[in-house]
């Protein structure tokens, strides 16, 4: 499985030279200064307008850095766009108020405030480096810059509204500082300080409530901590405020198939490939979720479309073919179909305060499959006791189900 990765290093430049306006490259290190502004009145305080003003600084200081890297040498081996490199710098720019003063703008009050702002050349290098051999990235960037867009849209559309300025104002003030804890907490997240990020994440979620990007990155630490169950209720969230984000679906793929929930992540990367049908690694972990389903024939049609997207990139190129090769002559493909589902019922045992090995024996005896086994410590319970199981009690599921349990394990060293 093709899972995200997020790895950032420093490649390190020598050269002292200047560009457009302010523009300084020094070392490794772009440096300059924008300007924002935002109106006053009708509802929008001075506090708002400030944010907004400093959203407009940071959108003029990523446009003069996108200009100036098109064109710049160190950046034409990545042949990427000016708009490209904005979206992948937006979550490296590093910000500084150094000023910020009332003003009578084309006859409106306004706030102007002037950042600074730099960029790390050799974080903007690697990361352009592993969009190329990553797609998942590249899309989540790409969707987290929507949001940013959508936000700016909102409030450059509040000078036009005949009313509702104040409640406005307020909700995409918040928007806006919630996107400041959503930046800090994805910062977090690619450093592994996975319980920073959570902190960071809540406080975004708290200011508002409505970002399917913060659901859908929250539920990424919780799965790199190996909790299954909020990362997946923190994925439906995300998919639920946005149907159409589609790594939040891809992230609950990859999820289920952990889970070895073969059938749940080909719904979930077709629904993946329906948003996004150029999404290679999307095609490729599908493809090996219908070889899990003994369905060979989608396997290998999945595969020659991802080589077909994907060519060579990420080196697995021969791999690939010869895996293909193998198993067209394993058997004709016709000769293929998928597996049969059993429409069979059974009831869910109840495992709680059994022993881990009891409890094996009563899923097996059940008809079900043991998934995950999660080890948690509560002093107030019994050790070696089964604590938490996925499936309820009674409750009717198809023969074959996968069913998850949570075991009592005493700390190491004891009490």
């Amino acid at each position: 499985m093709r899972k995200l990765t997020i790895i950032f290093s420093i490649i390190l430049l020598f050269s002292i030279l200047t560009a457009q306006d302010s523009i300084i490259l020094m070392d490794k290190v772009i440096s300059l200064k924008c300007r924002g502004v935002a109106f006053i009145g009708s509802g929008i305080t001075v506090d708002d307008a400030k944010m907004f003003a400093v959203n407009d600084a940071k959108r003029n200081a990523l446009e003069q850095v996108g200009t100036y890297l098109e064109s710049n040498m160190e950046m034409k081996d990545y042949m990427v766009t000016k708009d490209e490199i904005k979206t992948y710098t937006a979550g490296i720019l590093k910000t500084e108020i150094l000023k910020s003063e009332n003003k009578v703008v084309k006859g409106t009050f306004a706030i102007e405030v002037e950042i600074s702002a730099m960029i790390d050349t050799g974080y903007l290098k690697d990361r352009l480096s592993q969009i190329k051999n990553d797609s998942q990235l590249k899309k989540m960037l790409e969707e987290q810059k929507r949001l940013n867009d959508k936000l700016t849209k909102e409030i450059n559309d509040l000078k036009d509204q005949k009313q509702g300025y104040v409640e406005k104002s307020k909700d995409l003030a918040k928007s806006l500082e919630a996107t400041d804890w959503f930046e800090l907490g994805y910062k977090a997240q690619e450093s592994g300080k996975y319980e920073e990020a959570l902190k960071n994440y809540d406080k975004a979620l708290q200011l508002d409530p409505k970002i399917a990007q913060i659901y859908n990155n929250r539920g990424l630490v919780y799965y790199f901590m190996s909790n299954y169950a909020k990362a997946e209720s923190n994925f439906d969230k995300a998919i639920e405020i946005n149907p159409k984000l589609c790594m939040a679906y891809n992230n609950k793929a990859v999820l289920s198939y952990d889970r070895r929930l073969y059938d749940n992540a080909v719904k979930s990367f077709t629904k993946v490939l329906e948003l996004d049908p150029k999404l290679e690694q999307a095609y490729y972990n599908r493809g090996f979720a219908y070889y899990k389903m003994n369905n060979i024939e989608l396997c290998l049609q999945d595969l020659k479309e991802y080589l077909k997207l994907a060519g060579n990139k990420n080196g697995d190129e021969n791999r690939i073919i010869n895996f293909i090769k193998e198993h067209e002559n394993k058997q004709p493909v016709s000769d293929i179909t998928p597996p049969k589902i059993e429409a069979d019922k059974i009831t869910v045992p109840n495992l709680y305060n059994i022993t881990p090995e009891s409890a094996k024996k009563k899923i097996k005896e059940a008809g079900l499959e043991l998934g995950m086994t999660k080890k948690v410590t509560d002093i107030d319970k019994g050790f070696n006791r089964v604590i938490g199981q996925s499936l309820k009690k009674g409750e009717l599921v198809k023969k074959g189900s996968v069913i998850d349990i949570t075991v009592n394990v005493e700390a190491a060293g004891g009490w």
